[in-house]
C-alpha cells in the first residue's frame, strides 16, 4: 500500500467514512478490512490531475496530505471535500495550479512549501500567508482584471548599447553620448494601445554591464519580466557574454521571454 494512502486510511473512522466502493456508500465496521482493500485498488485510478479520483468522494475527510507527489493541478472536484480543514501539498514540485474552489473550503491550513512550479496562486500571494491565499482563490471565481504593467530588463556587457536602446524606446533625441550606467537605472515607458488612454506600461531596468556588478544583478532578475539581451556583434558571440547572461536568466527566470539584440 502506498505510504500516503495509508495515512488517509489511518484517519478514516468507520462510523463516519464514506468510501466509494462497488455500489456501497458507507462502511460497516465488520467489513472494514475488505472495504479498505477495495478502496486501495480504486485509489490508483487517477484523473488528469494526478490525484486519485476516489479521494474526491470522501466527503467526511478532514485532513488530506499529498506532499512529495507528482500532482500538476488540484481540480474543481476538490469542492466535494466540504469538511476538509487541513490540506498539505508541501514539495509537490510539479504542481502548477489550485482550483479556485479551494478558497471556499473550511481550511485552517493550506501548506504549499516547496511547490516550485506553482503559478495559481502565485508565490507573491502565498508568501503573504493563509488568509491572503484563500482570499485570492475566492476572487478567481468573480473574474480578473488585466494587468498591463510588467518589467523590461536590459542586460549585457558594458558598451553593448543598452542605454542607447532605452533612449530609443523613450524617443529621446539627445545628442550627448549616453553615460556609463552605474548599478541599475530604472525608468517608465508607456506604449499606447489601440484604445484611447489605454497603455502598456513597462518598468525598464537598465543593468550596468561591468563585471563588478554581476554578483548583485542576480538578485534583481525577476521571473515575471521580459528580457532584452544586448550584445556587440563586432566582438563575436563567444566574447559577448551571451552564455553568461542566458544561463543567468534561465536559472532565475526559466520561463521568461528573452530577446537577443545585436
Amino acid at each position: 500500500m502506498n505510504a500516503h494512502m495509508y495515512r488517509y486510511i489511518q484517519r478514516l473512522r468507520p462510523s463516519n467514512a464514506k468510501i466509494p466502493t462497488s455500489g456501497r456508500s458507507s462502511v460497516e465496521p465488520s467489513n472494514i478490512t475488505n472495504e479498505l482493500d477495495i478502496f486501495q485498488q480504486e485509489s490508483f485510478m487517477t484523473d488528469i490531475s494526478g490525484i486519485p479520483s476516489a479521494i474526491f468522494h470522501l466527503d467526511n475527510l478532514t485532513e488530506l496530505s499529498l506532499e512529495y507527489q507528482g500532482i500538476k493541478v488540484v481540480p474543481d472536484a476538490i469542492k466535494n471535500l466540504k469538511n476538509l480543514v487541513i490540506f498539505n501539498l508541501n514539495y509537490c514540485i510539479e504542481l502548477e495550479s489550485l482550483s479556485a474552489e479551494v478558497g471556499f473550503l473550511p481550511l485552517r491550513e493550506l501548506n504549499l512549501t516547496g511547490c516550485a512550479s506553482l503559478k495559481t496562486p502565485p508565490i507573491e500571494i502565498t508568501r503573504r500567508g493563509h488568509t491572503q491565499t484563500m482570499a485570492f482563490l475566492q476572487r478567481l471565481i468573480s473574474g480578473s482584471t488585466p494587468c498591463k504593467r510588467t518589467k523590461l530588463m536590459l542586460v549585457g556587457l558594458g558598451g553593448a548599447g543598452k542605454t542607447s536602446l532605452v533612449r530609443a524606446f523613450l524617443e529621446s533625441h539627445s545628442d550627448k553620448p549616453p553615460e556609463v550606467t552605474d548599478g541599475i537605472d530604472i525608468v517608465k515607458w508607456k506604449v499606447p494601445l489601440s484604445q484611447p488612454d489605454d497603455f502598456l506600461e513597462f518598468s525598464v531596468w537598465d543593468f550596468a554591464g561591468q563585471s563588478v556588478y554581476y554578483h548583485t544583478h542576480q538578485f534583481f532578475l525577476a521571473k515575471k519580466a521580459v528580457y532584452v539581451l544586448a550584445w556587440n556583434i563586432r566582438l563575436g558571440a563567444e566574447h559577448a557574454g551571451l552564455d553568461f547572461w542566458l544561463s543567468s536568466i534561465c536559472c532565475h527566470a526559466p520561463n521568461a521571454p528573452i530577446f537577443v539584440v545585436g
